[in-house]
């Protein structure tokens, strides 16, 4: 499979308003195949999820409960992601890696500590940390390297 280009810089770009009410480059690209789609939105995600956490707030809108959007497109976008392993789209070394981060989150959700969701949780938490650091390795296993989200991309 050709290697994604996550981020169209260029459409982000004219995204200029602090706040908004369609995510930019979220959607199917020209020429863009299904499975290409899913492995963007994955790979959106996992970017997402390693970058620094500074990074991480100013690419959303501030009115977006940050922890738990990216949580829940990240569950739903692997689970569409990973269905297609057998199509090449992911391998089950990568499969796995991100697996190991939505058992973490599990593992943060079963506490029932909503201090753990907030924004300044994902500044300061060691959890979250650990979050990113599993983030980056399931990154490398798909053979990308950390590009995080520019300002108000997600």
């Amino acid at each position: 499979m050709r290697r994604i280009r996550i981020w169209d810089y260029e459409e982000i770009a004219r995204n200029l308003s602090p706040v908004y009410d369609q995510v930019p480059d979220s959607a199917m690209r020209p020429g863009e195949t299904n499975s290409e789609w899913r492995l963007r939105m994955l790979l959106r995600d996992l970017q997402a999820l390693a970058a620094d956490p500074e990074i991480l707030v100013a690419a959303y809108d501030p009115r977006v409960p940050i922890a738990d959007d990216l949580i829940n497109d990240f569950d739903a976008h692997l689970e569409l992601a990973a269905a297609r392993v057998g199509e090449g789209l992911i391998s089950n070394d990568a499969s796995e890696k991100c697996r190991a981060i939505l058992g973490k989150i599990s593992e943060m959700t079963q506490r029932h500590k909503p201090a753990l969701w907030t924004n300044e949780a994902l500044l300061t938490r060691p959890e979250w940390l650990e979050v990113r650091k599993l983030a980056r390795e399931a990154l490398k296993a798909m053979g990308y390297e950390l590009e995080p989200p520019p300002p108000r991309s997600m």
